[in-house]
């Protein structure tokens, strides 16, 4: 059903009707799926120099809680650190 929502599938029978005319929905997968050669904060803005996507990025790892973590690498943080980063950088 969420990959139906999500539209990566088709519904094989019936209709998915959303209250909203265009729902926003983000994909997470199960595994972090962050790069390990980036930083968290590298990981969310894939090095981007543009101010608004970097900001945007620190706005995203603060609401997580991982703000002082933004320029250590994926190796450093624990199973968890690293789902909050995935779930910031969705």
């Amino acid at each position: 059903l969420l990959r139906i929502i999500a539209g990566l599938e088709p519904p094989t029978s019936g209709t998915v009707d959303f209250q909203e005319a265009h729902p926003v929905v983000r994909f997470m997968f199960q595994d972090d799926r962050i790069l390990p050669w980036m930083s968290v904060l590298e990981n969310l803005s894939f090095k981007s120099r543009d101010l608004k996507v970097v900001t945007r990025a620190k706005q995203m790892l603060e609401l997580v809680g991982l703000s002082e973590f933004a320029s250590h690498y994926p190796e450093a943080l624990s199973g968890g650190q690293k789902q909050r980063v995935a779930l910031a950088r969705a």
